[in-house]
């Protein structure tokens, strides 16, 4: 991950939060999907299988995918209107499946162009979905940091790269029309989304211009490997699940 200012002692601290804090919650959230899909036991190959009515899927073409991308972004924010029409009228999202296309999704930049590019293959699934936010967490995130002249700035380390996409996922959701880092984004957001937005954009505008920690701290958010920092957000999440009947989706 090219981890540069955390060391093994402050990753135990963050390992040991998870097994308190996170696993727990995962192990309830599997028990419930058991429950809402009939099922005695589950098993590795039963956890894709999410709803008796079936899975969700896109309620339209990809094109209409697309549009909807296009109103969603530009409700959402000037500057995510302003890059996503960068990104539109420039070309830069390759999202069809085709014959000899290779497989997989990912964001790449185009330095030469100042141009985030989005790869994917659509296939009628959810995953179509989280293509336009999750993916494009990371192309708006470069987009903001393209003014860098060392390349090396375009994005941030591994596991801070992320923060950013899983945040726009969050960020998003509630548009009209991994828990750890990331969901204190959306537990900011749920407290003052405006301020939430501020920190976000904030956050991405640094690239990888700073260290890990350096980046989280630019956007307010509590440290992982701090004590405390994982179970502030857990009891929001569950909290939040908890009100949500999922045997009636």
């Amino acid at each position: 991950m090219n981890r540069s200012d955390y060391n093994a002692e402050m990753v135990a601290q963050f390992r040991s939060q998870v097994l308190e804090h996170i696993v727990p919650l995962a192990s309830k959230l599997v028990e419930r999907q058991r429950e809402r899909i009939g099922l005695d036991s589950m098993k590795y190959y039963d956890l894709p299988f999410q709803f008796v009515t079936g899975n969700p899927t896109p309620k339209g073409t990809s094109e209409w995918i697309v549009e909807q991308g296009r109103h969603m972004y530009s409700e959402l924010s000037s500057e995510t209107k302003e890059f996503f029409d960068y990104m539109l009228d420039r070309e830069s999202l390759d999202l069809l499946s085709k014959k000899g296309k290779d497989t997989g999704g990912y964001c790449t930049y185009l330095s030469h162009f100042q141009l985030p590019y989005i790869f994917a293959n659509f296939n009628g699934t959810s995953g179509d979905i989280d293509v336009l936010t999750h993916e494009a967490g990371h192309a708006f995130q470069v987009y903001e940091s393209r003014g860098y002249q060392v390349p090396e700035y375009h994005f941030p380390t591994s596991e801070a790269c992320e923060i950013h996409s899983m945040s726009m996922e969050f960020l998003t959701w509630p548009c009209p029309s991994v828990i750890t880092t990331k969901c204190l984004i959306w537990k900011r957001a749920e407290e003052n989304r405006t301020q939430a937005w501020t920190d976000y954009l904030a956050l991405c505008r640094e690239g990888g211009s700073k260290s890990f920690t350096e980046l989280i701290a630019v956007a307010k958010l509590d440290s992982p490997f701090e004590a405390g920092g994982i179970q502030s957000v857990m009891k929001d999440v569950e909290r939040w699940l908890d009100q949500i009947d999922d045997k009636a989706l």
